[in-house]
């Protein structure tokens, strides 16, 4: 999932680019929608990478999985 949403965000982002780079061959809403997807794309990205690296309460530790008897 994790390397499908890096292909994804990098598909994203780099039609999106290209589309804002290139605003005169586009109509106005192509362009509005364009700036929008890259803006959410890229605001998810540091929402989940927040939520699942920087996070500290989201680090597993480690404990024993047995008990000695």
């Amino acid at each position: 999932m994790g390397f499908f949403s890096i292909i994804l965000l990098a598909g994203i982002a780099i039609v999106a680019t290209y589309i804002l780079l290139n605003n005169k061959d586009f109509f106005t809403s192509v362009v509005n929608s364009a700036g929008v997807a890259l803006f959410v794309d890229i605001l998810g990205l540091l929402i989940s990478v927040w939520k699942i690296v920087l996070n500290p309460n989201s680090v597993t530790k480690l404990e024993p999985v047995t008990k000695d008897e």
